[in-house]
């Protein structure tokens, strides 16, 4: 028996077969192409394998898509509540706008500007003394008419001044808000107030635009200044011809806001600029529609011998948080499955109710989920959706003409579906919006109040729905501990009628409605995987959810808990087939960190893992010893 073996092209053999030279292996494909014939059917065999690679890279893979209707979908727990007394405030007040001492100019402007003829129960608390020139700290629901509240008085005291002021006498009324678009609004409000008043001007300083076009408006001449804080102190800082001399009066609006955003800073420096220029008695007024210890501070910087001024009638009142009584407030427990089918579901409903004259504001927990949402809805309705419906959005990160294009568009449209993120759920008076969307969870109380605000605006009805994951059901019980308010619960079953609005291709293959929901699923998914830019988006979105889904505060984690998330079947509500790479990598990293973490610290701070270091962030607690050791060295 030979002991030569063959490894590669080396023989390794015995003795013998030392210095013999290798066979050459023989030449297969010689053979096999040695006839022409033979090579013409490979090539062509070889053609049909490529084009069958390729068209099964372009074919929407059906099998990655899950079941939409599973045991985990439709055994949604219950929630039993027991009724709460609700907490309301009226708001209309028996009294007319000519029942107060104001110029008989300004009030037939604000029935013909503003079809108004009968005040706010606000309105009608704040207009006397602020007349009389007192300082007022004023606390009212949000869409209850604080913006006229202190206008109206600001304006009549300021067209009373003799001489008659005009632009060229310079700066008489400051008011501060916290964010452009509320900005824009009041600059609104303000300019169509002073039209019977044509010789005071009002300006706005809002940035967004070039300081050279802002400092031209401030040497025109300005008698009345809307602004944002931030611009505000720069121009004073670095603009001599804004004057603050004369000034009269001083309005903050939304100051909870305004503290919750970090300005106090930048409103102490203001208020001591202002006293400092100033000569005269400064009349100041301060906003709120919560009275919290930032608003408290605030006050106690600006305000003197001020006037309490709340809708409510008793004491306790101070201290809770109100909503319109025209307000129904719902929820709804949605699996991560069902979630993008179940908002397209309570939008068609809508339409089908109201037609295209429905308004409706959706609000998402980040900027990418705006953008996906709209994209992706705008796409599959104008397709297969009857109706014809415009959809808008609206977030921190466009530019300011876009927002406020934006903001002015559906403002003024008669029905529109709007994306957005908290930018827009402060203090915007958007009319006739019919029903607010909250897609993700308020990270704090005052967040909801003034979401579901935008709707329900002086006294009008209005609804709000809450989507809420299984998971995250005892979020009603902590919104109900903290707010005077009741729920209704919703079921998603009822909204799946609307799903035959839309026109579906072939719609004799689909004969239940749980077919169709997981036909239009299934379009959602064809679509992010065909188009690469929308495809883009969605992983985005998906990242930036579950970002800000970790960044909830640590009193919230047993409410909304972050473990508890299933990432394959959140990805479905982003119409993905699988959860993103990028996901699965920062996952893997994550475990290798976790190993290096000094557990005994932890267990000595008592602060779960999962609170202390985010899934997407670092440690960094052996750097610290490192460096500790090597300063002991040196």
């Amino acid at each position: 028996m030979s002991d030569s073996f063959m490894l590669g092209n080396l023989n390794f053999g015995d003795s013998k077969s030392k210095n013999s030279v290798p066979p050459k292996p023989p030449n297969k494909q010689a053979n096999k192409f040695s006839d022409k014939s033979n090579f013409t059917s490979f090539k062509q065999s070889h053609t049909q394998d490529h084009t069958k690679n390729q068209q099964a890279k372009n074919t929407f893979p059906t099998f990655k898509s899950s079941k939409l209707f599973d045991d985990s979908t439709m055994n949604i727990p219950e929630l039993s509540m027991i009724s709460k007394t609700a907490k309301h405030e009226e708001v209309f007040s028996d009294k007319n706008f000519g029942d107060f001492n104001i110029d008989k100019m300004l009030i037939a402007c604000l029935q013909q500007r503003f079809d108004l003829t009968r005040a706010t129960k606000v309105q009608s608390l704040s207009i006397p003394p602020l007349l009389n020139g007192d300082d007022a700290l004023i606390k009212s629901v949000t869409g209850s008419g604080k913006t006229l509240a202190y206008a109206i008085p600001l304006v009549h005291s300021l067209q009373l001044i003799q001489p008659k002021i005009t632009r060229s006498d310079g700066l008489f009324a400051l008011i501060i808000l916290p964010t452009r678009e509320l900005a824009i609004q009041t600059y609104d409000c303000i300019d169509r107030l002073l039209n019977p008043f044509r010789r005071m001007v009002v300006g706005i300083l809002i940035g967004g635009e070039k300081k050279k076009s802002e400092k031209a408006r401030i040497r025109k001449g300005l008698n009345i200044l809307v602004t944002t804080p931030g611009r505000l102190l720069d121009h004073i800082n670095r603009t001599k011809n804004l004057n603050i001399e004369k000034l009269k009066w001083l309005v903050i609006d939304e100051a909870d806001r305004l503290y919750e955003q970090g300005f106090s800073a930048i409103i102490t420096q203001i208020i001591e600029c202002i006293h400092s220029s100033c000569k005269n008695k400064i009349q100041t007024v301060l906003l709120s529609a919560t009275l919290s210890e930032g608003v408290k501070e605030l006050a106690g910087l600006s305000l003197k011998n001020s006037q309490l001024i709340d809708v409510g009638d008793d004491e306790h009142h101070l201290k809770e948080i109100t909503l319109p009584s025209s307000l129904t407030n719902s929820f709804m427990v949605v699996p991560s499955k069902l979630r993008l089918v179940t908002l397209s579901c309570i939008i068609m409903d809508l339409l089908r109710k109201n037609g295209e004259n429905s308004k409706i504001i959706i609000f998402t927990s980040c900027q990418d989920v705006v953008d996906f949402y709209s994209t992706l809805l705008t796409e599959i309705f104008n397709q297969y959706l009857e109706s014809n419906v415009r959809i808008f959005k609206l977030h921190g990160n466009m530019d300011q003409n876009s927002r406020t294009e934006v903001f002015k568009q559906f403002h003024s449209t008669i029905g529109g579906i709007l994306f957005c993120t908290d930018v827009a759920s402060r203090g915007l008076d958007l009319p006739n919006v019919d029903l607010i969307i909250q897609m993700s969870s308020p990270a704090i109380v005052e967040d909801f109040v003034h979401r579901v605000g935008r709707t329900a605006r002086l006294g009008k009805p209005g609804q709000s729905i809450l989507i809420l994951l299984p998971s995250e059901i005892k979020f009603i019980e902590y919104l109900r501990e903290q707010l005077s308010i009741n729920f209704e619960s919703l079921k998603m079953e009822t909204y799946f009628t609307s799903i035959n609005s839309l026109k579906i291709p072939d719609p004799e293959n689909f004969h239940t409605e749980q077919e169709r929901l997981a036909n239009l699923q299934h379009l959602f998914e064809k679509l992010v995987w065909k188009e690469t830019e929308i495809n883009q988006l969605a992983c985005k979105a998906y990242l930036s959810f579950i970002r800000a889904y970790a960044s909830y505060p640590r009193q919230l984690s047993s409410y909304l808990p972050f473990r508890q998330i299933h990432f394959g079947h959140l990805a479905k509500s982003f119409a993905l087939l699988e959860p993103p790479k990028e996901l699965a990598s920062k996952l893997r990293m994550n475990r290798k960190v976790k190993k290096t973490v000094d557990i005994g610290a932890m267990k000595r701070k008592s602060i779960p893992m999962e609170e202390r270091v985010s899934e997407f962030s670092g440690f960094g607690t052996e750097i610290k010893k490192i460096r500790r050791k090597k300063s002991n060295v040196t």
